[in-house]
């Protein structure tokens, strides 16, 4: 059986679209998790509404705001399945959403396909992450995607993904510090064997209101882009906490893999400043096809 879990808050507009595409999948051994995190609209009530419609629902209401990354973590812990998909409120899924995932995941910690963006109408945009991102496939495999994912960008969405139990029982909690999970799982599957991915497409990623900032749109000028990103080397706050967090002692990783997360430590210290940028510029020409294909 496959668990979905799905966080909600006040997400009546696209929330029935959503579940008709969940309840619609061409792979039915499912149960769907909702954690609803205090929604002063309409969502609580849709969700009853489709829960006695299908008793593979159920619907759990927090006593207080926990926001979104914890509220998706409490639906998980709720999930009895062997594997969990995780569901946002305001996507669509395509039909064989569950059946690609689940054929490619194999011995991965994670399987993640597609996504194509759509508008709040639903209407296709003509771009996918892939696209956007400028992912050139196949995918590397291991520790060789980290550069990527902490030197360019994360082109794994949580919504695209299905996640193998005994994974989720080492990545949670997700750390508060992490701020985005679809960043977090990705680069802790890395560290523990990869992921698996597909170009296929397996979920319509809408664009609306505060998640549109030309993020759909196909990146025109690659090399531009690519110049780009080795002066501004990507720092972050919450990249530098992710490493410290994997080097914590939490996790029982390879030597090399530790070694690895030392040289990243090492190079996002040196992108806080001008100078440590440039500095950088050779190990990021260096890896150049690990970070930026």
């Amino acid at each position: 059986m496959i668990s979905i879990a799905l966080a909600t808050y006040n997400g009546e507009e696209f929330l029935r679209e959503q579940l008709d595409s969940v309840l619609n999948q061409t792979f039915q051994d499912f149960e769907i998790i909702v954690c609803d995190d205090c929604s002063k609209d309409q969502t609580l009530a849709i969700l009853e509404e489709y829960k006695k419609r299908d008793e593979r629902i159920s619907v759990y209401k927090n006593d207080c705001k926990l926001g979104f990354i914890k509220n998706f973590e409490k639906a998980i812990r709720y999930c009895k399945g062997e594997y969990i998909a995780l569901c946002d409120q305001d996507d669509r899924w395509v039909p064989e959403h569950l059946s690609i995932l689940l054929n490619i995941i194999g011995d991965k910690p994670i399987a993640c396909g597609n996504a194509r963006f759509i508008d709040r109408y639903g209407n296709d945009l003509r771009s996918t992450l892939i696209d956007r991102d400028h992912l050139v496939l196949p995918i590397m495999s291991g520790t060789d995607l980290l550069y990527r994912l902490f030197f360019y960008r994360n082109t794994f969405q949580g919504a695209s993904m299905l996640i193998n139990r005994k994974f989720l029982e080492v990545a949670l909690p997700i750390p508060e510090v992490a701020k985005y999970h679809d960043l977090w799982l990705s680069i802790l599957s890395c560290m523990y064997g990869g992921l698996a991915f597909t170009s296929e497409i397996v979920n319509e990623y809408r664009q609306h209101g505060n998640n549109y900032s030309n993020s759909s749109e196909k990146g025109t000028n690659r090399y531009k882009h690519f110049c780009y990103t080795l002066l501004i080397n990507v720092y972050s706050d919450y990249r530098m906490d992710i490493i410290n967090e994997l080097l914590s002692g939490r996790f029982v990783f390879p030597d090399k893999n530790i070694e690895l997360i030392k040289i990243f430590k090492e190079k996002l210290i040196n992108a806080r400043s001008i100078f440590g940028r440039f500095w950088n510029i050779p190990f990021l020409v260096a890896h150049l096809k690990k970070i930026y294909c």
